[in-house]
């Protein structure tokens, strides 16, 4: 299967350098999993999987001989444009990467593996990951939760019979992907995830990261709204300074969230 060869192609090319700090962004949808995937990743229950993230949640540990970072942003509405996103929560998209400087390694871009995944997921997806610039794909993989209820059906079978929005999805993320069981005491799964970050930083003609945020806009017009006229710059709002991070179990409303 093209999913598969090109999987087997990308880690035979082997001798990614070891990487002491890693930086991990987590964005997805609502209810994907991805409060329970930082935790599968940092080894213990940092993120508050009771309820919705109202800002971005900054976790720190040690995995698998590295320093990890892992910064879940709010998520949208699985098939809701961008546009019905609240303001507060498409700036704390947008603040995301900032808040694990000089930049994340990588984007994990979360999605339930026992849901179907419909042409509004992916275009959802696309606009709310594309606040970001364009470059945020050629830094992301796609993390697959609920592995185990995936059966005796691999991760490649899945997503050859999702279909073409899943399909898209996953090439447009250059075929990187991963597939953990949350709750699962494995640390292999997590090896295995940072092994694939350290293949796809390595790759990627030896940037070390997402450094340099306004950079990382380059893509975006100065007056980059995305429809949104309340939105504004996304270029300047990447170059002010940002409050401290509010605890996990901080739920603020748009109208009280300090952000940039």
């Amino acid at each position: 299967m093209k999913v598969q060869k090109n999987r087997e192609t990308l880690r035979s090319s082997g001798g990614a350098p070891h990487i002491s700090d890693i930086r991990i962004v987590l964005l997805g949808s609502r209810k994907e999993g991805k409060s329970s995937s930082g935790n599968t990743i940092l080894g213990r229950e940092e993120f508050d999987t009771s309820g919705e993230t109202a800002e971005c949640v900054k976790r720190e540990g040690e995995t698998a001989g590295r320093q990890i970072s892992v910064v879940e942003a709010p998520g949208w509405v699985h098939t809701h444009s961008v546009m019905n996103t609240p303001e507060c929560d498409k700036q704390e998209i947008v603040r995301s990467v900032s808040v694990c400087p000089p930049g994340p390694h990588a984007v994990l871009l979360v999605i339930d593996s026992n849901q179907s995944y419909t042409e509004a997921h992916r275009r959802a997806a696309q606009e709310h990951l594309e606040l970001l610039g364009e470059r945020v794909w050629s830094h992301t993989i796609v993390l697959f939760t609920r592995g185990d209820r995936l059966g005796n059906t691999t991760i490649e079978q899945h997503i050859e019979r999702e279909g073409k929005a899943l399909q898209w999805v996953v090439e447009k993320c250059g075929n990187r992907y991963h597939v953990v069981e949350n709750g699962k005491s494995d640390g292999g799964q997590v090896t295995e995830l940072l092994e694939k970050i350290e293949e796809m930083v390595a790759a990627d003609r030896g940037e070390r990261s997402m450094e340099g945020l306004p950079n990382f806009a380059e893509g975006l017009p100065d007056d980059y709204s995305m429809g949104d006229p309340g939105y504004g710059s996304a270029k300047s709002r990447l170059g002010q300074q940002k409050p401290p991070l509010t605890p996990a179990h901080t739920k603020l409303p748009c109208a009280e969230a300090n952000v940039f």
